[in-house]
């Protein structure tokens, strides 16, 4: 068997091995600036009535933030040491900045829905400025026209910028999407970090499989860096990622899937989970809230994500976590089999996906049988009370 395209990964691994390094060091420094600064998440029992944000909480304790500012920072600087550095991949950095930047705001003083918004766009249009578009959709056979017309906005000596409609506007929507869909996702420890790994991993697959080098060497930084941060934020957690880090996994994700030429469907397959839960979660918003705006659409807090569900179902924090990691891991092999990754050893995802949809099935039977034990117990210590009326209860 021939084992020469291992080199081009093997090639990557100083990459990795750096972030990695460079994520575990700093993390713990982070934590104590967070510390001094008051950038400090606090549990629902420490919030004010009037917090919007009060229900979703999950942790217990206070905890510190700016956790995704080592794994940003480390990122930035990782790449642009690597050198050989594109206009694309400029606007990546630009943008990541501009979020990390938002993200420190918010971790300190916990900015309202639009200025959080004000930084999402100028971040999905930094990365479109320079030049980071969708060129083409293809649905069902069917590829729409995304070059209607085009207006040059910029023309001057070291950026010049033509905008294509509805190319460019598409691409800053699905920016926009990706960003809040992933900082949703990161409503338990570990959880978006978790899945920006999946996903990252599978784009270096992706990239290489598409002729993209650049672009896979930036995915295994980004996979280095948040591997490097999960030791102190896997549950019980030490440090949160925050803003910082949670917006900045959406846009990296969403530009480095553009970048690395996979199929939008692809895309949508390996980011299917946080997609999906986003507009559950927006339906449900407008019809219980009755509110169409977007902002204010975003400003809405509850604990209606898929992780709060199943933690409401009866699971732990960790199972909730193992069992969120596990459908992802195998919607990022269905898709990486779709992209034409790994097809000749199609058995290996058939066995992976296999294993996982396992897990997943018997973590369901286990915690069944769980709450049947726990309520056969509670018979048989006579705490369970029948269902009785108000007239029956009070008889004489």
């Amino acid at each position: 068997m021939d084992f020469s395209f291992l080199k081009n990964y093997l090639d990557l691994l100083p990459y990795l091995i750096a972030a990695f390094i460079g994520v575990f060091l700093l993390t713990p420094f982070i934590g104590k600036i967070a510390n001094w600064l008051g950038a400090i998440d606090l549990p629902a029992t420490l919030r004010s009535r009037t917090d919007r944000t009060k229900d979703q909480r999950l942790h217990t304790i206070p905890k510190p933030r700016l956790g995704g500012v080592g794994i940003t920072s480390i990122f930035l600087l990782i790449t642009i040491i690597s050198g050989n550095l594109t206009s694309e991949m400029i606007g990546i950095l630009v943008g990541a900045l501009i979020l990390l930047i938002f993200g420190i705001l918010d971790d300190k003083f916990e900015l309202g829905p639009r200025s959080q918004i004000l930084g999402h766009l100028l971040a999905a249009i930094s990365a479109v400025v320079a030049g980071i578009t969708i060129q083409n959709i293809d649905i069902g056979g069917f590829s729409p026209n995304l070059d209607l017309f085009s207006l040059e906005l910029l023309n001057l000596d070291f950026i010049k910028y033509t905008f294509v409609f509805p190319a460019d506007l598409i691409t800053i929507i699905w920016i926009l999407v990706l960003i809040n869909a992933l900082n949703w996702m990161c409503g338990i420890d570990a959880l978006g970090e978790s899945i920006t790994a999946i996903t990252s991993l599978a784009l270096v697959f992706i990239a290489f499989e598409t002729g993209n080098p650049a672009i896979a060497m930036m995915s295994v930084i980004l996979l280095g860096s948040v591997l490097g941060f999960l030791p102190f934020n896997f549950p019980p957690s030490k440090i949160l990622g925050g803003t910082a880090g949670d917006t900045n996994f959406g846009f990296l994700l969403s530009t480095l899937a553009i970048m690395s030429s996979a199929k939008l469907s692809t895309t949508l397959l390996l980011l299917s989970i946080p997609v999906l839960d986003m507009i559950y979660v927006l339906v449900r918003r407008i019809f219980e809230h009755k509110v169409a705006n977007p902002i204010k659409l975003m400003g809405i807090s509850g604990s209606i994500h898929l992780h709060h569900r199943l933690i409401n179902f009866g699971f732990t924090k960790k199972h909730t976590l193992y069992m969120e990691i596990s459908l992802f891991a195998i919607f990022a092999l269905i898709a990486l089999f779709f992209e034409g990754v790994g097809n000749d050893i199609f058995y290996i995802h058939i066995v992976l996906i296999s294993l996982f949809s396992i897990f997943i099935f018997l973590s369901f039977i286990v915690k069944i049988n769980e709450k049947r034990r726990k309520k056969r117990k509670e018979i048989k210590r006579g705490k369970v009370v029948r269902d009785v009326s108000p007239e029956e209860r009070y008889r004489y």
